[in-house]
């Protein structure tokens, strides 16, 4: 019955929509009562991870659409520090979910290394780093925070 389904799923809601994540997970739920509009809006924006792995072929796919302001977290996955990392920078997408497009970057693949290099100025010793983007009227501007320690609070 639907409500052994919200149980299972441990979904609050009586109406919406709710997105369920590939591990069975109900993700996001969309509990207004709006138009066609409003909910396209949200499927679109929900449709995109919450943090997006970078790899060559998905890279258009990346920076398209909405929302229009990225954060990379470029880092090697050999790294010891890598799930810490990971962990802190999905703490921060979920803060700024369908505000912000958080990206994480595995700078031990050399393609992803050499599209960094030549899109933001990347270069390798600089590895952890992040780097935030703005798609605006005039193209995309580019930045590289003042800091060096990475944590959710910055």
């Amino acid at each position: 019955s639907s409500d052994d389904v919200r149980k299972e799923l441990d979904i609050k809601g009586e109406k919406g929509i709710v997105m369920i994540s590939e591990g069975g997970r109900a993700e996001l739920e969309f509990e207004r009562n709006s138009g066609v509009h409003a909910v396209n809006e949200w499927i679109e924006k929900s449709a995109v991870p919450l943090v997006a792995e970078l790899y060559t072929d998905l890279f258009k796919n990346i920076f398209q659409g909405r929302p229009t302001d990225y954060l990379l977290l470029l880092a090697p996955k050999s790294s010891p520090d890598y799930p810490i990392l990971k962990e802190a920078f999905t703490r921060a997408a979920k803060q700024l979910r369908f505000k912000t497009r958080f990206v994480l970057v595995d700078t031990d693949d050399e393609h992803n290394a050499k599209d960094m290099g030549y899109f933001m100025g990347y270069k390798g010793e600089q590895s952890p780093a992040v780097y935030g983007v703005a798609r605006g009227e005039h193209g995309q501007e580019k930045f590289l925070p003042d800091f060096t320690e990475i944590t959710t609070e910055n």
